[in-house]
């Protein structure tokens, strides 16, 4: 089974993203991840508390099952949202891990039903960077309809 982890869309919370002339003060994304928080929970997670991963955004620790995981949250033009799993038992087998495999399925299913997210395209760690559309789900079949990430390269006027 086809595996992703990597998430990006849009969002219609606030960011909270503080900036000064020079610098961030506080990146943005603190609601989105809060409310990522919440969706786990009622995955049936247990959760830690959202708090700021310095210079790479929010992040917050989660258990489900026997599993450990990290969901790491940046603000970059739109979301872009990583789970990992931190237990070194499985990493050669990931896509054969079934607890791992359901919960990132439903996860897929939550953040689709949200009405607080929109254009979720989900990636493996090597596509991400890539032009691709994103996949409907963390084991779908890729979009036919661009994630927010490929309409916006997509706007943008050609220069040269």
């Amino acid at each position: 089974m086809i595996l992703r982890t990597y998430a990006e869309f849009t969002s219609n919370l606030p960011t909270e993203q503080i900036e000064s002339e020079t610098d961030f003060i506080q990146l943005g994304g603190r609601p989105v991840a809060q409310a990522l928080n919440q969706i786990f929970v009622g995955l049936g997670c247990q959760v830690k508390p959202v708090g700021s991963a310095g210079h790479r955004g929010w992040d917050f620790r989660f258990r489900y099952r026997k599993l450990r995981l990290l969901c790491q949250i940046s603000l970059i033009e739109g979301y872009l949202v990583i789970i990992q799993d931190l237990g070194a038992r499985w990493r050669i087998f990931a896509n054969d891990h079934r607890d791992f495999v359901e919960l990132m399925s439903r996860f897929g299913d939550a953040l689709a039903a949200d009405q607080r997210f929109q254009d979720v395209g989900w990636f493996y760690e090597q596509e991400i960077l890539s032009d691709r559309a994103g996949a409907i789900r963390p084991s779908g079949a890729f979009n036919d309809r661009p994630c927010f990430r490929r309409q916006h390269v997509e706007d943008q006027p050609i220069r040269g």
